[in-house]
Parts: structure tokens; sequence; C-alpha cells
């Protein structure tokens, strides 16, 4: 799905792109957060900034980055 909106994005002669990793349950548990997505992004897309959507409770998840 990122790969597609990001093609789409590209495509249509945009690339300000920022990616964030965000989990979509709210709150998410700890152990659902998976913050190595980010180091996998970071990979694929290093012309990017990548970033963390945060909805979790507590400050662990955004200062474990």
């Amino acid at each position: 799905e990122i790969e597609k909106e990001v093609k789409k994005m590209e495509d249509a002669g945009n690339n300000q792109i920022a990616i964030l990793h965000c989990v979509a349950t709210y709150p998410p548990e700890d152990s659902d957060v998976n913050l190595n997505n980010i180091k996998t992004l970071m990979s694929i897309y290093p012309e990017y900034p990548i970033g963390f959507s945060d909805h979790s409770t507590g400050i662990i998840s955004s200062v474990i980055i």
C-alpha cells in the first residue's frame, strides 16, 4: 500500500513526501507498536523523511525512537 501511494504522489510530480509509521488501533498495546517498521521504511525510502504517528498511552514509544 505504501509503495503504491508513494508512486502515485511521485507520478503526480510531488516529491515533498513524509512517511509516518502508525498503528491502526487506538490506543495500541506496546507490543503492537513495532517500531522496527521505521527502520524498514528508512531503508526502502532513504530520500524521504520517516516518522512516527503516535497515539499510544504514555511517552515510552516516542522516547524509544
